[in-house]
């Protein structure tokens, strides 16, 4: 009888144990991955970094200005480039406020001068672009001078002198000249750029359990859809008097661990200058990394 009732608690038990690993066996990676990243710590030195925009120095501070629409930097002079914005709003009643925006920047990274036009486009059409150092408005036939001498005066554009009449064959005009930038950052990990990346730490695992419904939807589950880690990618910055350190995220691939940045900065230098700027063209967004006005 003892040994019945032994036999019948071994095969409870056998039970038992056969559903637990049922049940945690298919994610048994997935816990694994959880509990390397509870030991994962950051070296102190990647402790002070922050990210680009919250960048805290004595000698530099970061701009950041962000786009909608993408459009090429201009240089006007030896001294100044143009960086041109548009983006939309939608209103409550369904129709949209739009913004269009340029500014100009010196060597020390400043904003010389700024022009900005906001309307509604239920009221009234505008379309911008810039032609021969002019703004051209094609769709309210009006022109200035802003680019060349700050005039923000807007003239019929019948006395603007153009080879062409057409103002179709003016809304797919771009300026012939734009800035030549370094080495951008696509691809950091080559050493071409002013950007070098110095860490990589993991901060989750990417990939539910097993057992999620999503789990049993082709294409899905954590055996097939992406798996891997989000992170964070830890970069200095080389600005001519010191290097700057900044972080961004990451997606770090499984198993081979390759990283998969979120960025696609574009890097102008310019000549005699003393300011970086990078154009996220992707996130159409600028960061203007330039001397604090007060710094030695």
């Amino acid at each position: 009888m003892g040994r019945q009732k032994m036999k019948k608690r071994i095969k409870i038990l056998l039970w038992v144990i056969g559903i637990i690993a049922v049940i945690f066996l298919p994610d048994a990676n997935l816990y694994y991955q959880r509990y390397k990243l509870k030991a994962d710590k950051l070296p102190e030195v990647y402790k002070s970094y922050t990210t680009l925009a919250s960048i805290k120095d004595d000698t530099y501070e970061v701009l950041r200005i962000e786009g909608g629409f993408y459009n090429p930097l201009i240089p006007l002079n030896d001294s100044t480039i143009m960086i041109s914005i548009g983006y939309s709003d939608e209103t409550d009643d369904g129709s949209r406020n739009e913004i269009n925006i340029w500014y100009k920047i010196n060597l020390k990274g400043q904003i010389t001068d700024s022009l900005r036009y906001a309307y509604n486009d239920r009221k009234k059409n505008h379309i911008y672009n810039t032609f021969k150092n002019h703004i051209i408005d094609s769709g309210d036939s009006t022109y200035n001078t802003w680019i060349l001498n700050n005039d923000t005066t807007n003239r019929k554009l019948k006395n603007f002198d153009i080879d062409s009449n057409s103002l179709d064959f003016l809304l797919f005009q771009v300026e012939d000249r734009e800035i030549e930038y370094e080495p951008s950052a696509y691809d950091v990990d080559r050493g071409t750029s002013l950007i070098k990346r110095k860490f990589v730490k993991k901060d989750e695992w990417v990939g539910h359990t097993f057992w999620d419904s999503r789990s049993f939807s082709f294409g899905s589950g954590n055996g097939s859809g992406r798996i891997g880690w989000y992170g964070t990618s830890f970069f200095d910055l080389e600005m001519p008097k010191k290097v700057l350190h900044f972080t961004l995220p990451v997606e770090i691939e499984y198993p081979d661990e390759g990283v998969r940045d979120r960025f696609s900065y574009n890097i102008y230098k310019p000549k005699n200058g003393s300011y970086l700027l990078l154009n996220d063209i992707q996130n159409t967004r600028y960061y203007i990394i330039r001397p604090k006005v007060n710094s030695k």
